[in-house]
């Protein structure tokens, strides 16, 4: 089967979208947050992953968009969940071994689809990966590189830097600075104390998904204080001693989308995510307030001038003055193009 440029291997003829995979192995407490239905070994090193996309969902269709826009996060999350899966289940990872996130990037080709009618859309995921990175013979690191079809057509691409530590190294690791374990999010709730802003500015429909409080653009680069979201189970589904990477980069479209509109800029229900970058350098902790600063990047056009059809935000995450993540966004016009 070829898709645009993009050629599918046979084998994803044999992909099973009848039901979803363990949930175990996708570290997920709550069946609603399960989108991966099948994996499959193309190569030793290669696989290919099926995952249905949810027509309604509490949180991933929770926003101001078409229904025919890609939500960039739900995608994220399906690659995220197809990465997990095959480090257990094909390379070997120990299932109480922790998860590291280095970095993250999407690039959207096509970020609308035709609104799923009484079938849901259908993702497939073809993921190459780079060399591993090994301690002896167990996997201590991996790069992901994935291509990614819905309904038979290529959207984009996603890749994925992940590194795997084992739980006792884990404990030292999240220990050694704090003179003890850190909390957990299911003891306690947000530190951070504001006003949370209205979702239609940040894109969202409740305000349980929004994430920002005291969100200012007024002057200089926009701002905001971080509210982790302990009680939503899309972003806390289970326990965590420490903000997921996840929430960051929700965090970051939300004061992107925001930030975009001040000064007679696109409303956040105008715009959509075509493309993210995160890079994450330490953790971000959950007994100490987060921040987060924003600044539109003007793109030039291939004529070396002024591109007007697209938004550029630089998004910088704080916490105790130092950096924890960075995430760079592309925002675009959400309407779906003529004919879709």
């Amino acid at each position: 089967m070829k898709v645009l440029d993009r050629e599918l291997p046979e084998l994803a003829a044999e992909l099973s979208f009848l039901r979803t995979v363990d949930r175990a192995l996708l570290h997920r407490r709550n069946l609603t947050e399960v989108f991966l239905t099948d994996v499959r070994r193309v190569n030793e090193r290669d696989f290919l992953a099926a995952a249905q996309l949810p027509r309604v969902h509490p949180h991933f269709t929770g926003h101001l968009a078409g229904p025919g826009v890609l939500d960039a996060m739900l995608l994220l999350e399906c690659c995220r969940q197809a990465e997990t899966y095959a480090a257990h289940a094909l390379f070997g990872v120990a299932m109480d071994a922790s998860f590291v996130l280095r970095d993250w990037d999407l690039r959207l080709d096509q970020h609308t689809v035709e609104p799923a009618g009484a079938a849901p859309h259908e993702l497939i995921m073809l993921a190459r990966t780079g060399e591993p990175t090994l301690s002896g013979t167990e996997l201590r690191g991996l790069d992901y590189t994935f291509d990614l079809w819905i309904d038979a057509r290529w959207v984009g691409t996603a890749q994925i830097s992940v590194g795997y530590v084992p739980k006792p190294a884990y404990r030292v690791l999240r220990s050694r600075k704090r003179n003890g374990p850190p909390p957990s999010s299911d003891e306690i709730g947000s530190i951070a104390v504001g006003t949370p802003v209205e979702p239609n500015r940040v894109g969202r429909l409740s305000p349980t998904d929004v994430v920002l409080l005291d969100a200012d653009a007024r002057t200089g680069p926009a701002c905001a204080v971080l509210r982790v979201p302990v009680e939503n189970p899309s972003m806390f589904d289970h326990a965590q001693d420490h903000v997921p990477g996840m929430v960051l980069v929700e965090a970051a479209r939300q004061l992107g989308l925001f930030a975009a509109a001040q000064h007679g800029g696109p409303t956040a229900a105008q715009l959509a995510v075509t493309a993210l970058n995160a890079s994450f350098t330490s953790y971000a902790e959950l007994d100490n307030p987060v921040t987060l600063t924003a600044e539109r990047v003007e793109p030039a056009a291939t004529d070396g001038t002024i591109a007007t059809n697209q938004v550029e935000i630089e998004v910088a995450v704080l916490q105790r003055e130092a950096e924890v993540s960075r995430v760079s966004l592309t925002l675009v016009g959400a309407a779906p193009e003529s004919g879709q």
